[in-house]
């Protein structure tokens, strides 16, 4: 059994908005002045977009939230002038544990083989275990984050990563009797699973249906009784315990309240969180679980590609439990 206290545990989403507060030297004042704030957010998505900075990695400026007047620098020969600016970005960042699906580009053999792996968005080193000795270079594969580094003004987040494997490990939240959801802290996820759920019907039921079984955990499912999760977050009070075990499928939107489990268990991971914390933390697992089958759904999406990975399913298969 392990315990996670709260303040270690403030949850984040691997897409997120970011206020950055910065100064913006102006070479050319005058023409710039003639549209202060187009020339400005240009500058800024020139400079931002794309890069890491600020623990995060940008994928688009939205808006300047305030600025400075231009102000001019006296001293400067050609007549310089700076801008202090506060703007909205859209970013991504990874968590430990969270699955990234990616591209196998190299295999190296120096002291260790390791594994070099890539997405639009991050280089992934991966140490290579005998699971993954029958995966080639151009394979796709599902890897778990175990570190990651955000260097300021790289092009891409570089990760360390692990094989997915399968794991008998539950998360089991212990929810405060008579403490309220913050509706206005879940809001952010609330309508990211809108978004995600609206995507994910419009997928082929065949083809959701193969990745939930390959992605699910056990090959014979321990039977469980299982709640709405929209019902539990709106009850959250009233329950001793709720968790999203291994036993469900990812893309149920379903939580199991009130199971009695030996508290010494060594695959029980109990967290000791605010009632709001436990209610995006499930519906963050939620998300998660939709996301991951629906990018899988549209990668691996033709016969060809999925024949291609055969091996893949292969390895996931056996890994079950």
């Amino acid at each position: 059994m392990k315990y996670i206290d709260c303040i270690d545990l403030i949850t984040n989403l691997m897409k997120i908005k970011k206020i950055i507060e910065t100064g913006v030297d102006i070479q050319q004042p005058i023409s710039f002045s003639t549209a202060v704030d187009d020339n400005l957010l240009m500058v800024l998505r020139d400079r931002y977009e794309g890069r890491c900075y600020m623990a995060c990695y940008i994928t688009s400026v939205d808006r300047i939230v305030r600025r400075s007047e231009l102000m001019m620098d006296s001293g400067a020969i050609k007549g310089g002038g700076t801008i202090n600016v506060i703007f909205e970005v859209s970013a991504i960042i990874y968590n430990v544990g969270e699955i990234i699906l990616a591209k196998i580009i190299k295999r190296t053999s120096d002291t260790i083989e390791n594994i070099v792996a890539s997405t639009e968005t991050c280089d992934i080193i991966v140490q290579n275990q005998k699971t993954l000795n029958s995966v080639t270079v151009g394979q796709h594969i599902p890897l778990v984050v175990s570190q990651m580094r955000y260097n300021v003004g790289a092009p891409k987040i570089a990760i360390a990563a692990v094989p997915l494997t399968f794991s008998h490990e539950i998360t089991l939240y212990y929810p405060k009797a008579n403490q309220a959801v913050d509706q206005d802290k879940i809001s952010d996820i609330l309508e990211l699973i809108k978004q995600e759920e609206a995507v994910y019907a419009a997928l082929d039921a065949k083809a959701k249906s193969f990745f939930v079984g390959i992605m699910h955990a056990y090959n014979v499912p321990p039977k469980v009784i299982t709640s709405d999760l929209s019902k539990v977050i709106n009850e959250l009070s009233s329950y001793q315990t709720v968790s999203r075990p291994p036993s469900i499928n990812l893309s149920d939107k379903v939580v199991v309240c009130d199971i009695q489990l030996n508290k010494s268990d060594p695959t029980i991971e109990i967290r000791e969180l605010t009632n709001t914390q436990i209610a995006c933390c499930l519906l963050e697992d939620y998300y998660n679980g939709i996301r991951l089958i629906r990018e899988m759904v549209e990668l691996y999406s033709t016969p060809a590609i999925l024949q291609a990975h055969t091996n893949l399913w292969l390895i996931l298969k056996q890994s079950k439990l």
